[in-house]
């Protein structure tokens, strides 16, 4: 009879109990709404193994212009291969830390309600400005992160490693990214402070780190996981992951390269396999001339690019002045002229990068600038700036945007219609880049729906 009753009492509570909400596993949600702040969203990405109940690794991610899918979509390879739940806020984007932190907790929060989390294994990371955001979570969040992957952006400005509790660090920076001098500055800082970190350089521009960067990524994490005993020990996994590292280093194109990531695999497999191979490699590289002459022509280059950008920064200054913007506006169009031709004809492939950091690092620069200028209202400049970088880019969708938001802030519908249309037709083809509070004065528009209705947006798996 106390059998029954208890079974009775069992089935009672399951009864009353809230439904469990059901996830599917391998499937990318786009948006996931917090419980508890419907404001908030994130992009999720659950892999295959994820069992509830059952504690999983977890990356929490943040996108500079608040886009969670991208970089759900670029990592799932590795989340699926490796285990790793992805989540990443639609919320959080460049500009001042307070927003970002408030969409970083409610993602923290509800992500723990809602799922079941490795607490020891818990990660961040970042693009650009998302990346300063991840490093300045983790170095104030009393060890609840146990790395971040930093990509397009070094670390956060103003922080010392030195004076911030330390994490697993993973850099990502392309050999085309404006921030790459950054990152040649900044490993140095990190050795003498004794992080654990690793640095991985690819082919690309200012922008996500790419599907194979983030496995690496996954499986450094690991590796690093079995050293401090937060993940079983596995030494097929261990082999095969120094024998492929290995086979990377010697197909680098060249020695600085080669001479770096041999001395990177020594530091990684240190007490976790014998790594004589990769150190002798290392040591045969590290006083010959080709590394010297490179790591010298690297300090060069960064030189040169900050010279360049500096002329344009001046310049892009002078906007503001009344009295010297015609003067700044003719000096900007030959700058960047200059720097195309640069970029394209240059018979030095490496100063050709140069030029393609440089332009890069000063279209950004008059991005953030601009949007500064609009969060003090100051209307006039910003739109001047966003004109400078349509006048000079190839193709500038985001500046568009972002006139078509200054006419709606200075209450000009129609040119605001006008930069739309400029924008979408530039490439912009995610009617989320819409739902800026500003756009609300737009939905009653037929123009205005039926461009966001032709819009196509890639579609989550």
């Amino acid at each position: 009879m106390r059998r029954l009753i208890l079974l009775i009492l069992l089935l009672a509570s399951l009864a009353l109990a809230e439904p469990r909400e059901f996830w599917q596993t391998g499937k990318v949600y786009p948006k996931v709404t917090c419980a508890s702040d419907s404001g908030q969203t994130y992009a999720l990405y659950l892999p295959t193994s994820y069992r509830d109940g059952k504690p999983t690794p977890i990356i929490f991610i943040f996108e500079p212009l608040a886009r969670g899918p991208v970089p759900v979509k670029i990592a799932q390879e590795a989340a699926e291969k490796y285990g790793f739940i992805l989540i990443a806020s639609n919320n959080s984007r460049n500009g001042p830390f307070g927003p970002q932190v408030e969409a970083a907790q409610a993602m923290w929060r509800d992500a723990h309600d809602r799922f079941s989390i490795d607490v020891k294994r818990t990660y961040l990371a970042g693009f650009s400005g998302g990346s300063r955001m991840a490093i300045m979570f983790a170095s104030r969040c009393d060890g609840c992160a146990a790395g971040v992957i930093a990509s397009g952006a070094a670390f956060t400005s103003g922080l010392d490693p030195k004076a911030v509790p330390k994490f697993l660090y993973f850099g990502a920076i392309g050999y085309e990214d404006f921030n790459f001098p950054e990152y040649l500055q900044f490993e140095p800082k990190l050795k003498e402070a004794g992080w654990t970190y690793h640095i991985r350089r690819f082919q690309g521009p200012h922008e996500w780190a790419t599907a194979d960067v983030w496995l690496e990524a996954f499986e450094w994490f690991n590796l690093q996981a079995i050293k401090a005993g937060t993940l079983a020990n596995d030494e097929k996994f261990i082999a095969d992951a120094y024998t492929n590292a290995l086979a990377r280093a010697a197909a680098l194109p060249n020695d600085l390269e080669r001479y770096r990531v041999y001395s990177q695999i020594g530091a990684d497999f240190a007490g976790l396999t014998d790594v004589a191979s990769a150190k002798k490699q290392a040591a045969a590289l590290e006083d010959s001339k080709p590394v010297k002459e490179l790591a010298k022509r690297e300090r060069r280059d960064s030189e040169d690019q900050q010279r360049l950008a500096g002329q344009i920064t001046s310049a892009l200054e002078g906007l503001k002045d009344p009295d010297t913007r015609t003067d700044a506006s003719h000096q900007l169009r030959g700058l960047f002229d200059n720097l195309r031709t640069m970029a394209k004809n240059s018979k030095d492939p490496q100063q050709q990068v140069v030029a393609k950091r440089a332009l890069m690092q000063e279209f950004i620069y008059a991005y953030e600038t601009g949007e500064d200028l609009i969060r003090r209202k100051d209307y006039v400049n910003a739109l001047l700036l966003y004109d400078t970088i349509v006048a000079n880019a190839k193709t500038a969708p985001g500046a568009h945007l972002q006139k078509s938001r200054i006419y709606l802030l200075m209450g000009d519908r129609k040119k605001a219609l006008v930069e739309a249309r400029l924008a979408v037709n530039s490439g912009l083809n995610d009617p989320e880049n819409f739902n800026e509070p500003e756009f609300t004065a737009l939905k009653s528009d037929p123009e205005f729906q039926a461009l966001i209705d032709s819009l196509h947006p890639t579609k989550p798996e």
